[in-house]
């Protein structure tokens, strides 16, 4: 079990509430944000164990396939509401969106996890 600093569980507690805020902002539609940047970046924590940044590199991998896969595919996860005048530029705008949510879901993961370590207490 991995044992988190106070400042560490805060900036957990910061992305908790950054995801709570979203689902009450978006509803349903915030699983279209939400899921490809964590699954991304827990990925890419689990395979590469010695990159120190591969949770940050993995948030923002999940968020431009999550924003491929939601617009494309699903067609959902548009950041505007008149979805009938997508234009090239329109779609770029959402890809990078979904690339900065990845970013930062991937960096609050890094420094709540791997930055901010619990001090040795001496006696």
């Amino acid at each position: 079990m991995i044992r988190i600093s106070i400042l560490g569980l805060m900036i957990l507690v910061v992305l908790c509430a950054l995801i709570l805020g979203l689902f009450v902002r978006l509803h349903e539609e915030a699983f279209f944000y939400i899921t490809g940047p964590l699954l991304g970046a827990m990925l890419a924590a689990l395979t590469c164990r010695r990159d120190r940044s591969a949770l940050i590199t993995g948030g923002g991998v999940g968020g431009i396939c999550q924003g491929i896969l939601a617009v494309l595919v699903l067609k959902r996860g548009y950041i505007f509401p008149d979805v009938a005048m997508v234009t090239g530029f329109l779609f770029l705008a959402t890809l990078a969106v979904h690339l900065l949510l990845g970013l930062a879901f991937g960096t609050f993961l890094y420094l709540s996890l791997r930055w901010a370590r619990p001090g040795v207490v001496r006696a």
